[in-house]
């Protein structure tokens, strides 16, 4: 699993957290969605997603691959992190400086 393929990512990616879709990570939803559908999966009450577009889209095209109509509720709970004073920079700027010591160092 690559996600850079999966998410079309850049060779500079920004600290958005929100990245398109490539055309693999499209395929790779329906291929999901197909996934379910071959397990018997075809049937629910409801299926959760953050209100990030990436994952809306993401639900979106595995339960049109998957199941009849299902109502997507949209929770922000399901977010993904903010990333702070981080948010927009370059993951590779030399000037993000990490905590001396953390374990992310």
């Amino acid at each position: 699993y690559d996600m850079g393929k999966t998410f079309g990512m850049t060779h500079q990616p920004l600290q958005d957290g929100v990245t398109p879709h490539s055309k693999r990570g499209i395929a790779e939803a329906k291929a999901a969605g197909d996934s379910l559908k071959e397990r018997g999966f075809s049937k629910f009450d409801v299926a959760y997603t953050s209100t990030l577009s990436r994952a809306i889209i993401t639900c979106e095209l595995a339960l049109e691959h998957s199941s009849e109509s299902t109502p997507i509720e949209k929770v922000w709970q399901l977010n993904e992190r903010h990333y702070g004073a981080l948010q927009g920079c370059r993951k590779d700027d030399p000037h993000i400086e990490v905590n001396k010591g953390s374990k992310y160092e």
